[in-house]
């Protein structure tokens, strides 16, 4: 296992399988792969194919889990804590809960070398389960789910916690729309681990000449730059001139920026224009996120066909969802955001202006800044109408920041 391959957008890097694990019959009977794996992968004329035709993450998981690869098994950890913080799942506001998640995260991305005992908290989550003080099956189900995604090097209870999402998440829905539920969580969980895992049997091209001449770009664009060089150099607005010439190197300056808006006009000075499709996950994230404790966008969206759309544009990102279904969604959102727009602002008509610039049919970084900047005033908007203390502008704004640094690798690293 000494090629690597880079994932686009994140700076990790991705063990790829030896090219002769290819064949579907090699890798099952190198890998000892069960029999759900030998039916799914076998009909299959590579093993790269049954990878990218795949709409099953537990049948990615599992060729993960054949692999046997440490940093992939952490990596696979972080999926589950993930989607077991997706706003589609019901997770209680209990305190033990977000211990045992943040804890399980913190000994994942350590790659475990953080020590971790989680058996005290497991037991009082299970305790608050099983004895019904909620009340609620959902409920219920969710903190199961938290107690086998947080298992450390136990991938199984992992699958198992995937399971209890959907549980959970249908619980209360009726029969016709728990199936639909069911799926759209589905492509929910398959659209999170493609955007963290990529191919790992495709052999990385290796272009010395390409990469010669990208460094000798990055040179001459000022990637080597101090901030007092780099504001020299480049026309800078007052606000990213006081912020860069607050530290001492520029990586330090992209990894502290505290705005989206920063780290977009550093990119356009370096004249690097991200993939359009990395920009329209940052805006669907940007509505479906939010800080601690905060109301995001997502839960301001009243329409089922406005967060039917986010979902719909976040899956046209990862190539999962076919350009017809796109297009039929735009129009949706478009048609809401006319009907919207003879009646008064309202949090809602702010957070659908912002799903109207994520499903924009030609992604930019100026429409992905727009649809973030939407989503804080539908934030605002909500607070201000419920009288919250102001001031939750500059945390929404950070936490762009942060979605903004994970998607797109800081170009002053290496």
């Amino acid at each position: 296992m000494s090629l690597f391959s880079k994932f686009s957008g994140h700076t990790v890097r991705f063990p790829a399988f030896p090219s002769a694990c290819n064949n579907p019959k090699t890798f099952c009977k190198w890998t000892r792969a069960p029999e759900y794996v030998r039916s799914a992968v076998q009909s299959r004329a590579s093993m790269s194919e049954a990878w990218e035709q795949s709409s099953d993450p537990e049948l990615l998981a599992r060729i993960i889990l054949l692999s046997g690869h440490k940093y992939l098994l952490h990596e696979l950890s972080l999926w589950v804590l993930e989607c077991i913080r997706d706003p589609s799942l019901p997770l209680p506001p209990c305190s033990h809960c977000r211990k045992a998640i943040q804890a399980a995260s913190r000994h994942a991305r350590s790659g475990g070398k953080t020590t971790a005992n989680l058996d005290p908290i497991r037991h009082d989550i299970l305790r608050h389960a099983c004895t019904g003080r909620t009340g609620d099956p959902a409920t219920a189900c969710a903190r199961l789910a938290v107690v086998h995604a947080t298992k450390i090097n136990q991938p199984e209870s992992w699958l198992i916690a995937l399971a209890e999402i959907k549980t959970a998440a249908t619980a209360n829905a009726s029969s016709g729309y728990a199936a639909g539920l069911k799926q759209s969580i589905h492509r929910r969980h398959l659209a999170l681990f493609r955007r963290r895992f990529n191919n790992p049997f495709l052999k990385p091209e290796l272009d010395f000449r390409q990469k010669f001449r990208s460094l000798i770009l990055r040179f001459h664009a000022g990637h080597r730059l101090s901030p007092v060089q780099f504001c020299e150099k480049f026309r800078l607005d007052e606000t990213t001139r006081d912020f860069l010439l607050r530290h001492d190197s520029m990586m330090e300056a992209w990894d502290n920026a505290h705005t989206p808006q920063i780290l977009a006009h550093i990119l356009a000075r370096l004249r690097q224009a991200p993939d359009p499709e990395l920009l329209r996950r940052f805006a669907c994230q940007c509505i479906r996120s939010s800080p601690d404790r905060e109301p995001a966008a997502w839960e301001l969206l009243e329409s089922v066909a406005c967060r039917q759309t986010v979902e719909i544009a976040e899956l046209f990102s990862f190539g999962v969802c076919p350009p017809a279904e796109f297009i039929n969604a735009r129009q949706i959102i478009i048609q809401f955001c006319r009907a919207r727009a003879k009646n008064k602002t309202t949090p809602e008509s702010l957070a659908a202006r912002a799903v109207f610039h994520a499903a924009a049919p030609v992604m930019d970084m100026a429409t992905a800044l727009h649809a973030a900047r939407r989503s804080i005033d539908a934030v605002k908007l909500h607070c201000f109408l419920h009288a919250r203390p102001p001031g939750i502008a500059s945390a929404f704004k950070q936490h762009q920041a942060g979605l903004f640094r994970n998607l797109i690798a800081n170009p002053f690293a290496g």
